[in-house]
């Protein structure tokens, strides 16, 4: 039940991530190192819970063996071929692969202590992010200066303090049980290894997050081969969060043409912006007046840009994610094949240089069919 569990949860672990960035209106970068972090103590865990599974099944059928044959190798019935050949004591291997066993599963639990603090300073740089609404800079620096401090605080209590310094918490005790048991180059080694095992996992379970990248548009590899499930309705599960818009499906006869464009809480800091130091802006791109955040969207249908006079807001039933609605008439359109371009104007929150606004003329692209 565990196994299944961890199996199933990286799922859960991308819709929380893109939960933050569009319900909370944390940065992508937030969202993404949430997704990474989250993603890589996951599997990590993983890998050493399978590990451990696969080497207990082994040592199962060896301790079966040895209580059904607890004689282990009888020489004289051996065949002659065979007689007179040492084999190894089946009890020996038995014991050698229950201390393996032991090994894989004790390391977890090490490594727990380390990454639940770590888990739990990461939320409150989040919540810090979030209720004080200040720049994700800011708490990326916050970061970096704690970790360089603590490391400095270690340092200099290790070189000043007077006598023999007392680690009896069951953290550092496990550490020096390994070290010392298995040598240091080779339980940071089997580490390492279980690390890089879990690389592939993560890479897997963050696959296609870009989309949630609402500060850039599509890349060519995006235009060029898109999966259905990013836009149509019929095409995905609906319990999922989708990143950019979303129609119902790809063949149409309707005269109007429903349209849901992701909400993004950072729209709001967008509006504020736009509408203030850089208003010029606006009349420079030739934009719509912004009053409400999907003006801060240009919809066309193949080249033809269309002004939505309405929009509604709306929470989808299964993923509970926020939309922005509106229904687009195509009754005037030829049947065959048509295309939805939309544009967004967005302001690129970048670290080292101002905030300036960006238009992104390829945010997002939907083929349709109308019959």
């Amino acid at each position: 039940m565990t196994l299944a569990f961890i199996l199933a949860f990286p799922r859960d672990l991308y819709e929380f991530s893109a939960k933050l960035i569009q319900d909370w209106g944390i940065n992508y970068i937030g969202g993404l190192l949430t997704l990474m972090y989250s993603s890589f103590v996951l599997n990590v865990f993983k890998v050493f819970l399978i590990t451990h599974l696969a080497l207990r099944f082994i040592w199962t059928g060896l301790l079966g063996v040895s209580y059904a044959f607890p004689k282990g190798v009888i020489d004289d019935n051996l065949p002659k071929t065979l007689k007179g050949i040492t084999f190894g004591d089946l009890n020996e291997w038995t014991m050698k692969l229950e201390r393996i066993c032991s090994l894989f599963f004790g390391i977890p639990v090490y490594l727990a202590f380390i990454f639940i603090p770590l888990t739990l300073f990461l939320l409150l740089l989040l919540a810090v992010y979030r209720v004080f609404d200040i720049s994700f800079f800011i708490v990326y620096i916050i970061f970096i200066l704690s970790a360089l401090l603590l490391s400095l605080a270690q340092f200099f209590y290790k070189k000043f303090y007077k006598g023999t310094p007392k680690a009896k918490n069951l953290m550092s005790t496990l550490g020096a049980t390994y070290v010392s048991n298995i040598g240091k180059w080779k339980f940071q080694l089997y580490q390492l290894l279980i690390i890089l095992i879990a690389v592939p996992f993560v890479v897997k379970d963050t696959q296609n997050f870009t989309m949630f990248f609402q500060e850039v548009g599509l890349n060519e590899s995006q235009l060029e081969w898109p999966k259905k499930s990013w836009y149509y309705e019929d095409q995905r599960d609906p319990s999922q969060r989708f990143g950019r818009v979303m129609i119902p499906s790809d063949i149409t006869d309707s005269d109007y043409l429903r349209l849901q464009i992701a909400y993004y809480g950072e729209d709001e800091k967008y509006l504020q912006l736009l509408n203030g130091p850089f208003s010029t802006t606006l009349d420079t791109l030739g934009w719509q007046e912004l009053s409400i955040a999907p003006d801060l969207y240009r919809i066309s249908i193949d080249d033809s840009v269309y002004q939505m006079p309405k929009w509604n807001n709306v929470i989808l039933d299964q993923s509970n994610q926020r939309v922005y609605e509106t229904h687009i008439p195509i009754a005037d359109l030829p049947s065959g094949p048509h295309e939805i371009m939309v544009e967004k104007l967005v302001m690129r929150m970048a670290f080292f240089t101002e905030t300036t606004p960006v238009l992104r003329k390829k945010w997002a692209k939907v083929g349709f069919f109308k019959e």
